[in-house]
């Protein structure tokens, strides 16, 4: 691989991170995270997340190298993308004003016990589950929540597929034009466009990981709960409703169907 095509893959994933797709990948991470330490506690969560994050980059290179043309462009993939993306935005909007009624319970009552979503690093559950930590997981366990995260990435990834990114002309130059065949600068710059189209996913994993680990930051942000609601449902109304207006107005009414 030559200096500008690795400048130009690094360039490209990190622009591609950033658009709805990248956005979506974000939440929907975000979620998972969520979800596996309320069933497993902090202790899976680098393995899980890795899991996921390997998923997503190694899908993400084989879609760009057209190994799923077939499924995308099949009639039931869209009618599944319609209501994929629907149940995402719609959930974000429910998560985001559960939050903001858990914010408004929470500044009533001081009662954690009273509010729909207990993040586990605010209440009592990530302590209790510190034991989780120490204990060694059996194998099966950590095997099977590798196959779920990982599949997770990849189904994930799939759903990204409206917004297509600059990654898939450039791996088409590759893998057609430059160096034609399956070679390994080919799958190199794949590989390499997927970790910098993931960065996302990467600090929020370091960033899961510190708050489950280092009491500190749990201790701040407990301190700080009505504030981390707000930003919470901030975000995810903000996502939901954005991502509406994109996928069903602009993108599927105004430009797809015309």
């Amino acid at each position: 691989m030559t200096p500008v095509n690795l400048l130009s893959t690094i360039r490209t994933g990190l622009l591609d991170s950033i658009n709805p797709g990248g956005i979506t990948a974000a939440v929907i991470f975000a979620v998972f995270l969520f979800a596996v330490i309320k069933w497993q506690g902090p202790a899976l969560i680098v393995w899980s997340g890795t899991a996921f994050i390997g998923g997503s980059v190694v899908t993400t290179g084989l879609i760009n190298l057209g190994i799923y043309d077939n499924i995308f462009y099949s009639p039931k993939f869209d009618t599944l993308l319609d209501w994929a993306h629907f149940i995402i935005e719609f959930g974000s909007l429910v998560i985001g004003i559960i939050c903001l009624r858990d914010w408004w319970i929470y500044k009533k009552t001081k009662d954690v016990r009273k509010l729909v979503i207990r993040f586990p690093f605010i209440t009592d559950e990530l302590e209790g589950s510190a034991k989780s930590q120490t204990d060694k997981k059996p194998q099966w366990l950590l095997f099977l929540l590798a196959v779920i995260a990982y599949l997770a990435g990849a189904g994930m990834t799939f759903l990204l597929s409206p917004w297509p990114c600059d990654q898939a002309y450039f791996s088409v130059l590759h893998y057609r034009v430059w160096t034609p065949g399956l070679q390994w600068s080919t799958i190199c710059s794949l590989i390499l466009y997927g970790l910098f189209y993931s960065w996302f996913l990467i600090l929020e994993l370091i960033g899961c990981r510190k708050v489950a680990t280092l009491s500190e930051i749990r201790e701040k942000l407990r301190r700080a709960l009505p504030k981390v609601q707000v930003i919470v449902a901030a975000l995810f109304l903000a996502y939901g409703i954005t991502m509406l207006y994109f996928y069903y107005i602009r993108f599927y009414w105004l430009e797809y169907k015309n």
